[in-house]
């Protein structure tokens, strides 16, 4: 009976760690999937001690502007203004 209970608490175990894993690799692949298709990149902001998203954050990108993070901790902007800004920065820096 011993065993049976330690393997009923043990697989529980490996199948909550599974599904937190696949929610990481789902979440990784929608912000990949926007870049690709919308030209967005995507910043997540989380609480360091629960791994929350950090809703309603203020995150400020030097020389790319302010944002505020929404419900699930994310914060969106074009990668035209980063390839805008490597690109006067690369040119200010040969000429």
């Amino acid at each position: 009976m011993k065993r049976l209970l330690m393997l009923f608490i043990a697989t529980m175990l490996l199948g909550s760690v599974a599904f937190s894993q696949n929610e990481k690799i789902n979440q990784n692949a929608d912000d990949a999937l926007k870049e690709l298709e919308e030209g967005e990149l995507t910043l997540r902001f989380a609480d360091a001690l629960t791994g929350k998203p950090i809703k309603g954050g203020k995150v400020s990108i030097k020389s790319i502007g302010d944002f505020e993070s929404d419900f699930e901790g994310r914060v969106f902007f074009a990668t035209e203004e980063i390839n805008k800004n490597f690109l006067s920065l690369f040119l200010t820096k040969t000429t």
